[in-house]
């Protein structure tokens, strides 16, 4: 894989020019020669507008095709997407607008770019130029929740992301095939690769808003031939209990893919006896590292508790409170990840990037320290202890 994502889905492009790539909520579908094409005009109006490599602009408003467009454009030019949310209060996005120190404000659906004056402090440009020396500059920022505190702005490199898309089809084989559905906002990471994901194989992209009525839900399952979905619990525990899948006329899945917090039994026995041939992948990721963990479908009947095994490219460790390695069986220990998909910390924050981001005593290998807790039982399999809700969100 390139460094960039968007050469790579322009490489798809080219291979399929009118397929159907994307659909987020009313706008219709696109195809890749249509996505191109949108992506080239924001890269036109961002070089006339002063974006350069390294810029920071702040993505805003509501979600739409031309979202995606954006962030192609600015993966193009080398600038930094800096994804601030829709469905926030004006105060919290005002917040979220100075925290990022964007140079300029872009909102797809309206097609407008502000400059926002913003003039770099001498800390903020040493602190830029030292980010880059150690190749740290982030490609994409995202902001957490802030519910256990002030939101912060997890910074993704082009390496973490590419990283990601590759762990993550190393064990979701979509292909062209596929059409499949996010409910998450790309505002977010979980949203951002399940819109991705699928461009970057020629597979095709929904959105659907979590928002949006049962019954509805299903008639754009239907309407669209969705055959992959991403989605938190809750929300499949509505979908199996729904009536359409009572009724049978609901369609079968070749994947399903969930994490977040665990399943209930109920809604993974619904699932399989609906769809016996679904493979169905549940996890454990968060904002500062995507998906670290997952259970193989086998398994998922025999160990429903566990979150699974480090897929690739992930080292999964248990530590003590002395951050020594746990090694014993059914001994909890804090959940520690070295990857390439973990962040190098919190945009211009180095007081919390440093509570998370720290080397371990027995290795020396730099490693994200979660703040979850779990045990490790035989053959390696994972099991929940205690969760950090900030590191979910």
């Amino acid at each position: 894989m390139t460094d960039s994502i968007s050469d790579k889905i322009f490489s798809i492009a080219e291979e399929f020019p009118l397929k159907n790539a994307l659909c987020i909520n009313e706008d219709g579908w696109w195809d890749f020669q249509r996505l191109v094409t949108s992506t080239d005009l924001f890269k036109i109006e961002f070089i006339q507008s002063g974006v350069i490599e390294f810029s920071l602009v702040a993505i805003v408003g509501d979600l739409c095709n031309s979202t995606i467009s954006v962030f192609l454009a600015l993966q193009s030019l080398g600038a930094t997407a800096c994804f601030l949310g829709a469905e926030i209060n004006s105060t919290d996005l005002d917040e979220r607008i100075n925290n990022s120190l964007a140079e300029f404000i872009v909102d797809p659906k309206k097609e407008t770019i502000i400059h926002t004056g913003f003039n770099p402090t001498e800390n903020f440009t040493r602190y830029k130029k030292i980010a880059l020396l150690k190749k740290r500059w982030p490609s994409v920022v995202f902001y957490t929740s802030g519910t256990s505190g002030k939101s912060k702005g997890v910074q993704l490199t082009k390496r973490n992301i590419s990283s990601t898309v590759l762990s993550l089809l190393d064990y979701l084989p979509i292909n062209e095939s596929n059409v499949v559905a996010s409910f998450s906002s790309i505002y977010s990471d979980f949203g951002f690769y399940n819109i991705i994901l699928p461009l970057c194989v020629g597979s095709s992209a929904v959105y659907i808003d979590q928002s949006t009525s049962i019954n509805l839900i299903f008639l754009k399952i239907i309407y669209y031939k969705i055959n992959v979905i991403h989605a938190f619990p809750p929300l499949l525990e509505k979908i199996y209990e729904g009536k359409a899948v009572e009724k049978n006329v609901f369609p079968c899945m070749d994947y399903i893919c969930s994490s977040g917090q665990r399943m209930k039994k109920s809604t993974i026995e619904k699932i399989l006896n609906h769809s016996p041939s679904c493979e169905l992948h549940l996890g454990y990721g968060l904002t500062e590292c995507k998906r670290a963990l997952s259970l193989h479908p086998k398994f998922i009947s025999e160990k429903p508790d566990s979150v699974g095994k480090p897929i690739f490219g992930v080292k999964a460790y248990l530590v003590d409170n002395q951050r020594d390695q746990v090694r014993k069986t059914n001994t909890q220990g804090e959940l520690c990840l070295v990857s390439d998909q973990v962040t190098c910390g919190y945009f211009y924050n180095d007081f919390d990037t440093k509570k998370i981001i720290k080397k371990l005593k027995f290795s020396n290998e730099i490693a994200l320290f979660t703040g979850d807790f779990f045990t490790r039982m035989m053959m390696g399999f994972i099991i929940s202890y205690q969760e950090n809700l900030e590191l979910y969100l």
